[in-house]
């Protein structure tokens, strides 16, 4: 292999197995390499040029090719003329051709396509459509804020009957504009339409009382309210069956959120009756949630079409009304149970909480996962005791103790009767109950018979007179029933 350089330093002949002869440099590679390139170019350039002149070769053998073509079918046209044909867009163009006379395609240079021309700055940049849709929905807000003006201002100067015509008139073309533009295919403008319209029903259950519509000022405000209310949400779901729109489904359940507690407000509940109401409003909602979940393509089975977004943000609305009821239920249910008595009635003290405890038990069940469902059940047992023992604790206060021991016992016994695949979370449950008790009780005992040791001192002394506890006997009871129930309930 030749591998021999001149020396970069010296110039005298090297390779790269000795290096430099003259100056006695080691072997010099990128030197080496260097003059391999320069013997590799001048092979190339031969190769190239030799290339050039077969290309120039060819090239005129074509061009003559063509000339000649050229004068025979020039022959050929002018001894039998014929119209020349025109190919589809993008075809190599046709010689003109007499009867029976091959056609024979015209061949060119390469055409390269045409490179693309950028869209020229400040071209639309919005459809027709888009724009329609944008001023549909920014009319529809300007007229609910008319409507919603002239309701509380200039109400006052027109008459009852030209009030009640123009309210039924503006209702009736603000609830048949979204019909229209749902079959032209303007959905959007159409829910922006039928929230206006269905916000107008509610305006004009605000009118009527301001009129005194068929004697509505007699009733009581609350309960009138409530009335509207619930009109406004049956006008809504029915709205939403005949137009399919998403829209009323959602106004009818916002509307139907307060119609319980308005038509209890007039009977003045405690706070266990209010209670029992927001556990109600929390029903309907959860009653939302599940058919929510199991319809594949209709809200509330009723024709609504929706996409799987729109019946998820139902659920979450539903949702976010259902915490919010159980989270004012539990705080009204505090009190009796605090209090010792719902209703005048000490055993229902914890009535309220059991309530809102098998609410959060049924959304588990329905909705949960079996985690879910064993948090929720674990919850109940701890509710569930203190719903039995604080009516004994209010009736009995001398046998609390007991009290408590014997329903840690029976709750033991109740989760120990329990499927296995339902006893995990309700297990947890009952042994905080028992361990609680046992804790308490326990360190009860110590404490009084660590003061009777300090009453025995100094021994030779003798014990000084303790004081007398009524429920002195229970303590040792109720250590060995707790306890017992916590060993009962260990795997």
């Amino acid at each position: 292999m030749d591998n021999g350089y001149p020396c970069p330093a010296c110039g005298a002949p090297a390779n790269l197995d000795t290096g430099c002869t003259g100056c006695g440099r080691p072997p010099h590679p990128a030197a080496a390499e260097v003059i391999r390139l320069d013997r590799e170019i001048l092979v190339l350039g031969g190769e190239v040029e030799r290339a050039r002149q077969t290309y120039e070769e060819m090239a005129g053998r074509l061009a003559t090719t063509r000339r000649r073509r050229a004068e025979l079918a020039g022959a050929v046209r002018a001894e039998f003329p014929a119209p020349v044909v025109a190919g589809p867009p993008g075809a190599p163009a046709l010689a003109p051709m007499a009867a029976g006379w091959p056609s024979v395609p015209t061949v060119g240079p390469t055409q390269l396509p045409a490179p693309a021309v950028p869209a020229p700055a400040g071209g639309a940049e919005t459809s027709a459509r888009t724009v329609q849709g944008l001023l549909f929905v920014v009319g529809g807000l300007l007229l609910g804020t008319a409507a919603t003006v002239f309701t509380a201002v200039a109400w006052a100067s027109v008459g009852v009957a030209g009030r009640a015509l123009i309210l039924l008139a503006f209702t009736a073309l603000l609830l048949a504009v979204p019909l229209v533009a749902r079959w032209r295919g303007l959905r959007g403008t159409a829910e922006t339409f039928a929230a206006v319209g269905l916000l107008l029903v509610v305006l004009d259950g605000y009118a009527a009382w301001t009129v005194d519509l068929f004697g509505v000022t007699g009733w009581p405000g609350s309960r009138y309210a409530a009335f509207v209310a619930a009109v406004s949400a049956a006008v809504a779901a029915g709205y939403a069956r005949v137009s399919r729109l998403a829209v009323p489904w959602f106004a009818a359940l916002l509307a139907a959120q307060p119609v319980l507690p308005l038509f209890a407000a007039e009977a003045r509940p405690e706070t266990a009756g209010w209670a029992v109401v927001f556990v109600g409003v929390a029903l309907v909602d959860l009653a939302v949630i599940v058919a929510l979940r199991h319809r594949s393509r209709a809200v509330a089975g009723e024709g609504a079409a929706t996409t799987p977004a729109l019946r998820m943000a139902g659920q979450v609305t539903a949702g976010i009304g259902y915490g919010v009821a159980v989270l004012l239920a539990a705080g009204c249910a505090l009190v009796p149970l605090l209090v010792g008595r719902a209703g005048g009635v000490p055993l229902l003290a914890g009535g309220p909480m059991l309530l809102v405890a098998l609410t959060l038990l049924g959304a588990a069940l329905l909705l949960g996962g079996r985690t879910a469902r064993a948090v929720a059940a674990g919850a109940l047992v701890p509710v569930l005791a203190a719903a039995l023992i604080r009516p004994a604790g209010e009736l009995r206060p001398s046998l609390l103790l007991l009290a408590a021991a014997l329903v840690a016992v029976l709750l033991a016994g109740a989760v120990r009767l329990l499927p296995a695949g339902w006893r995990p979370g309700p297990r947890v449950g009952a042994l905080l109950v028992a361990g609680a008790g046992a804790q308490l009780t326990g360190l009860t005992a110590v404490v009084l018979a660590g003061a009777a040791v300090g009453r025995s001192l100094p021994p030779w002394r003798g014990a000084t007179v303790g004081p007398a506890f009524g429920w002195g006997w229970q303590l040792p009871v109720a250590v060995a029933l707790t306890s017992a129930a916590a060993v009962w309930l260990l795997p």
